[in-house]
């Protein structure tokens, strides 16, 4: 249950004052029994809404976890990890955080992995755990502080394995960085980043950055665009509006790729 501060109360000061207490509980107004700083009850009206039945937690979490990671894999496929998830599943998982911190993790591995499938099924890679925190960390902000949303970010490092251990690697959830890769020469996205595919599943009008500067991530207004792309072979197109060919060695490559070409691309600033 989430704790509204203005609500606590010690056990002795609610035994004294237990008939004006129920008074204000009968009114609508719940209040949280504490022991020795820490909450050990609460006290709620009789028509409030408690959720006590596993399958009926399980079906209303999910139904919003699912279906999120659902749409934001097709949002991280257009524009990358810039937006947040939403606030509905901020407003879940803040809810779950306050109420079961294990239940709360157990939640996000669910939500990481449909995201991860939803993605992998197309071709695309799987969210970092810094690009995940990112992006969640915003729709955490509806319902949980600051302080609270380092503490979650903190437990799940710790947790998420216990539910899912090929979500993300032992080093990654420690805050090291990702293992090297001979396959991806592009360095591990940081902050928003974009989703990333191997050359030989890219598209024709999608968006990639220079082939030819690895380590290097321009802005997305200065990434080219893909005209044509047969195997190894592309013809892409400049922000400018000139053209180059592009003959990758590997088409196994893995590269940052978004869907959307950006508001100002190819915009003339002279």
């Amino acid at each position: 249950m989430e704790i509204d501060t203005r609500r606590l109360i010690g056990v002795t000061q609610a035994r004294q004052q237990l008939s004006s207490l129920l008074d204000d509980v009968a009114e609508g107004k719940p209040f949280h029994l504490m022991r020795e700083n820490t909450v050990i009850a609460h006290l709620v009206p009789a028509r409030a809404l408690i959720v006590n039945n596993s399958n009926l937690e399980s079906t209303l979490v999910l139904s919003v976890i699912l279906k999120t990671a659902q749409r934001f894999a097709q949002e991280v496929i257009e524009r990358g990890y810039c937006a947040s998830p939403g606030d509905d599943i901020g407003r879940v998982l803040g809810w779950l955080w306050d109420c079961d911190r294990d239940k709360a993790v157990r939640h996000l591995a669910q939500f990481v992995t449909e995201l991860s499938h939803t993605l992998t099924d197309q071709q695309y890679s799987a969210p970092t755990f810094h690009q995940l925190w990112d992006s969640l960390s915003t729709s955490l902000g509806v319902s949980l502080s600051d302080a609270g949303i380092d503490d979650f970010e903190s437990y799940a490092r710790q947790h998420l394995a216990d539910y899912d251990s090929n979500l993300f690697s032992a080093s990654e959830l420690a805050g090291g960085p990702l293992p090297s890769r001979v396959d991806d020469p592009w360095p591990s996205a940081r902050g928003a980043g974009h989703t990333k595919r191997r050359w030989c599943h890219l598209e024709a009008g999608q968006m990639i950055p220079d082939p030819t500067v690895h380590q290097v991530l321009p802005s997305v207004d200065q990434w080219f665009r893909i005209d044509h792309i047969d195997g190894a072979t592309a013809v892409l197109r400049r922000p400018d509006g000139s053209e180059s060919q592009v003959t990758v060695d590997d088409v196994a490559t893995w590269m940052p790729v978004c869907s959307t070409t950006p508001y100002r691309w190819g915009y003339d600033q002279s």
